[in-house]
């Protein structure tokens, strides 16, 4: 279609106006009446869903008559396409409006209104709008009391939802969607508008969008889960009526918002005026720190979880009411105890948060549940990500949503992996890096101990642990020699390489003159209450089982393993109780079988079935040894169950004069899961420390080459506190050019060390972050308020934090009083993890507290005021402090510095007079420079 062209032998085309995906708009004259029409034409090679949208669009136009909606004119078909035509109309959209400049609140609110009062008349009609958004209302001469509400291409009548809505189709523009509309549901009606329009007001006076993220599916998922912001925390002066009525219509339960556009209307009507409203807040009216904080967890999503045709019905919270496909999903959540929310296009979201007490293991549970995913989903891109969330509500989400969205790119039935969450995993699982865009794919758990890690391309050294390694192979010579049981203990905090030292040790072992047979069983948080789950795991990889193969073939398995060594007159009972361990049933239901009867009458009686499963791993371990030594690995202890530790023992006492060693992996706190542990079987017990400075810059300089200088290797050592993984870390960001920040894997071992402390000591933990490493109680008070409410004083929790060792009290204070109590964090990392899990409000609120209390307290250090009051976006006091910062520099021929504080303080937009200043300080640093 052109210029000068006559569709329908009436209108003719003048002008193309725009044009979008689907269609073109031209402006047009219409020869019947004279005026200039907008004439929408749908382009030829489209889709049938596009045809319907236009002519529902036609239809719904043309039997809705209202001032505020675009006047119908005519439709029909011509020129071998659909075509509509409507009023012409001069003006603009309103977002180019909010493109030129803020709205003052008035307008905005005068805008919304008529929105509200037109949507209202098609509410009454039983439409539904579906797509309210600032690019859809129409500024007529772009005037605010001339509004006109566009493209009913989505509407539809709340009665006809149900026929016309796919569960898990998600009709609508990502930011200006309703939670109902987020998660696919089909019942949609008015409430759903009335979310919209709350979203587009709040847009228009705080100038920023109440949901929004990196990608559609992020922003999705933050509407169906996310708290709704209000109004009163971005804005100052806003009125508590106009406060409750936006946080009303963006209430996440449809039932708390108001009926319809009608309402709306009225509502906005009914406001009393006022001049404050429209300055953005610079200063909560609560100046104290909140209890919400940034905490880390794993999210793992997976597209395409609905079938085009599933009709099951959603119900607010994501819970749908039939059960068919769902179901095996809702299984995965509760095994990996994973919240699971539906939203959007069709996507699972599943968050694990705090499950394990670290972020190793919180990444391994992610995924594990991921791999746990691709078995119920054969097919479907699957993204898994660990990061930081506030926690403000009943899910967190943050920008870890938006970073596993980003991994979902592309239809490739992967598991992709962010950085952290690979990071985190180390040799538990296999990973491979997609040639095409270097993702990071996970492939499988690995089944053995032996993972491999990696530094920059080459195996990990096992430094600084010889006095350990030695003592572990003696304890193992004399094992084979004697020969002797032993059972031996490794402890360690997360990351002090426990796994590194296992590795050496069964490496030098295999090298030995008396090589021993390895098994290895591992904990698992999630099967930790699980009988025999630590030994199952040891049992199936001997015997090279599978639990996705069938069962017969697991059988076979599991009875050519067991009579390798195992007498031939005892092989059928010790592989018929052995099977029940590793959930493989040995027996069919003949009775007639070798102890059949005597199974039966074991799996009536527990204590009946325990004696003969001890009899029979009694008897595998005691003709295992008796053929060659045996190294029974069992890691990750502290998520061990009761019984296989128990078997163990009894299996210790059983083969004491035989060759078998137990070396048992966990951290510390598996002492409070078994207190008695291996107490009569002779426990060695090992525990390791943090590396020498000498074995720390050891590692470096093998990893980065001699060529690197002191200065680095000392700054690289002194981060990483002598833990090994926190060294391999901070070696990979030097390697990568990221040396000055702090890895995000590094951030999330400490941050999953501090969430195991009570709320209230996180709290002051955070407060004191924010001045640095050092801190002052009276800084502390002031920033979590002089009113605070706490079962304990600041000052006893900084006392039990003491205790703790994360922070310790200085004998003097820089600042007098003398008895203004000083505290340090005994680590700089420590206060790095502190300060990450600041909300970014908190963060703001905290440096402009921090910065008046120390001005207050005597600080004469400029630059460090200077520092605060910037970071909490107090421009004025941060011009002087710089200002100031400045003459220092310059009198003490620090030129550079000085200039450098010129540039900052004029970033901040001072006024005429301090301008002219600060100009007077850079032109006398340049001539003396």
């Amino acid at each position: 279609m052109q210029r000068g062209d006559l569709v329908a032998g009436r209108f003719l085309v003048e002008d193309i106006a725009g044009e979008g995906g689907m269609s073109v708009v031209f402006r047009a004259r219409d020869e019947q009446s004279g005026g200039a029409v907008a004439l929408k034409f749908l382009r030829g090679a489209t889709r049938q869903a596009d045809r319907v949208r236009f002519d529902r669009e036609a239809r719904i136009l043309s039997e809705l008559r209202h001032p505020g909606i675009v006047s119908y004119v005519a439709h029909g078909q011509a020129m071998g396409g659909r075509y509509l035509a409507m009023e012409w109309l001069e003006g603009c959209t309103l977002t180019q409006r909010l493109r030129r400049s803020d709205l003052p609140w008035s307008d905005a609110i005068a805008i919304v209104r008529q929105a509200a009062a037109t949507l209202g008349a098609a509410h009454a009609r039983g439409v539904v709008h579906r797509d309210v958004k600032p690019s859809n209302l129409f500024l007529v001469d772009g005037r605010p009391d001339r509004v006109k509400v566009l493209d009913f291409g989505v509407a539809i009548a709340a009665s006809s939802l149900v026929r016309a809505t796919h569960t898990g189709l998600a009709i609508g523009t990502p930011a200006y969607m309703s939670p109902e509309q987020a998660r696919g549901l089909r019942d949609l009606d008015a409430r759903s508008d009335v979310f919209a329009l709350g979203s587009v007001l709040f847009e228009c006076l705080a100038a920023r969008r109440a949901f929004d993220g990196d990608s559609a599916l992020a922003i999705l998922g933050k509407i169906a889960l996310e708290p709704s912001p209000r109004l009163a925390d971005v804005l100052e002066g806003v009125p508590p009526e106009l406060d409750e009525l936006v946080a009303a219509m963006l209430a996440k339960p449809r039932e708390e918002r108001p009926a319809d556009g009608r309402a709306v209307a009225e509502a906005l009507a009914a406001l009393p005026s006022s001049a404050g409203v429209g300055r953005r807040a610079e200063a909560r009216a609560t100046e104290q720190l909140t209890a919400s904080e940034q905490r880390l967890l794993s999210v793992v999503l997976a597209r395409g979880v609905v079938d085009d045709d599933e009709t099951s019905t959603f119900v607010p919270g994501g819970a749908p009411l039939s059960t068919s496909p769902l179901d095996p999903l809702r299984e995965v959540a509760r095994a990996f105890e994973a919240r699971l929310d539906i939203i959007a296009d069709d996507t699972a979201l599943l968050t694990i948060s705090g499950a394990s007490g670290a972020a190793n293991d919180q990444a391994a549970q992610a995924a594990r549940c991921a791999l746990a995913l691709r078995r119920v989903l054969a097919h479907a891109p699957i993204a898994v990500a660990t990061g930081r969330a506030v926690i403000t509500g009943r899910s967190p989400l943050g920008e870890v949503i938006d970073r596993a969205a980003s991994l979902l790119a592309g239809d490739r039935d992967a598991i992709v992996l962010d950085a952290v969450t690979a990071g985190l995993l180390g040799d538990r699982f296999e990973l491979a890096t997609d040639g095409s865009d270097a993702r990071l794919l996970l492939l499988r758990e690995r089944d053995s101990a032996r993972g491999g890690r990696r530094l920059l391309g080459r195996p990990v050294q096992c430094v600084g642990r010889d006095r350990e390694l030695v003592t572990l192979a003696a304890l193992y010579d004399e094992c084979a020699a004697e020969p002797l049981a032993q059972a031996v203990l490794v402890t360690g905090p997360s990351g002090a390489g426990k796994s590194t030292l296992r590795d050496e040790l069964v490496a030098r072992l295999a090298e030995s003159d008396t090589p021993p047979q390895v098994l290895i069983g591992r904990g698992d948080p999630i099967a930790a209450r699980s009988p025999y789950a630590l030994l199952a795991g040891a049992l199936r990889r001997t015997a090279a089982m599978r639990e996705d193969e069938p069962l017969e073939a697991r059988r076979v398995k599991l009875r050519t393993r067991v009579a390798r060594n195992v007498r031939d007159t005892d092989v059928e009972r010790v592989s018929t109780f052995l099977g029940e361990i590793v959930s493989t049933p040995m027996l069919d239901d003949d009775t007639t079988a070798p102890w059949a009867e005597q199974l039966a009458s074991a799996r009536q009686n527990p204590a009946l079935m325990g004696d003969q499963i001890r009899r029979a791993f009694e008897d595998f371990i005691e003709a295992e040894c008796s053929a060659q030594p045996t190294l029974l690995v069992l890691d990750d202890l502290h998520w061990g169950d009761l019984p296989s530790v128990q078997l163990v023992d009894r299996a210790l006492r059983r083969a004491e004069d035989l060759p078998l060693m137990v070396l048992a992996i966990a951290r510390p706190d598996v002492h409070d899961a078994f207190p008695q542990l291996w107490k009569m079987r002779g426990l060695h017990e090992i525990r390791l420390g943090g590396l020498h400075r000498r074995h720390c810059a050891q590692l470096v300089r093998r990893a980065l080459g001699e060529g690197v200088d002191d200065e680095t290797v000392a700054r690289v050592v002194e981060r990483s506190a002598g833990n090994p993984f926190f060294l391999e870390e901070l070696i990979r960001a030097l390697a990568d050019g990221r040396g000055a920040d702090l890895p995000e894997t590094v951030l999330a071992m400490l941050q999953a060390r501090l969430e195991r402390i009570e709320p209230e000591a996180r709290l002051v933990l955070r407060a004191g972050s924010v001045f640095g490493r050092v801190f002052w109680r009276g800084g502390v008070d002031r920033l979590l308020g002089s009113g605070d409410d706490k079962t304990l004083p600041v000052s006893d929790w900084l006392a039990v934090l003491c205790e703790r060792e994360l922070i310790e009290q200085h004998a003097t204070s820089r600042f007098r009083p003398h008895d203004e109590q000083q505290f340090a964090f005994r680590h700089a990392l420590l206060r790095d993890a502190a300060y990450a899990m600041l909300t970014e409000r908190d963060r703001q609120l905290g440096h402009r507290l921090a910065g008046t209390w120390l001005a207050e307290a005597g600080e004469t250090d400029a630059v460090v005021l200077a520092e605060h009051f910037e970071r909490g976006d107090n421009r004025e006091r941060a011009r002087l402090e710089l200002g100031r910062a400045a003459q220092e520099a310059l009198r003490a021929g620090d030129f550079s510095e000085a200039l450098a504080h010129v540039a900052r303080a004029t970033k901040l937009e001072p006024a005429a007079e301090q301008r002219g200043r600060l100009a007077l300080v850079a032109a006398e640093a340049l001539r003396w420079q």
